[in-house]
């Protein structure tokens, strides 16, 4: 089961963060209990989302809604 997991999260990426990025990222992380990774994941992840939202909105524009009178 480890290996498994293990396996799922065999991608790596170095990163080089701009001066006092780390420790911006490292402070959130203790504030939300979770690892510096898990972290940036969570960024990331939020990051992504938006993105998608924005894209659908752009594709899917909410009907207008003309008032009559």
């Amino acid at each position: 089961m480890v290996e498994e997991q293990n396996r799922s999260w065999t991608d790596r990426y170095m990163l080089r963060f701009p001066d006092g990025m780390r420790e911006q990222i490292k402070r959130l992380a203790e504030a939300n209990n979770r690892s510096m990774n898990a972290e940036i994941i969570s960024a990331l992840e939020f990051h992504l989302s938006q993105n998608k939202i924005e894209e659908l909105r752009a594709k899917h524009p909410p009907a207008s809604h003309k008032s009559s009178g």
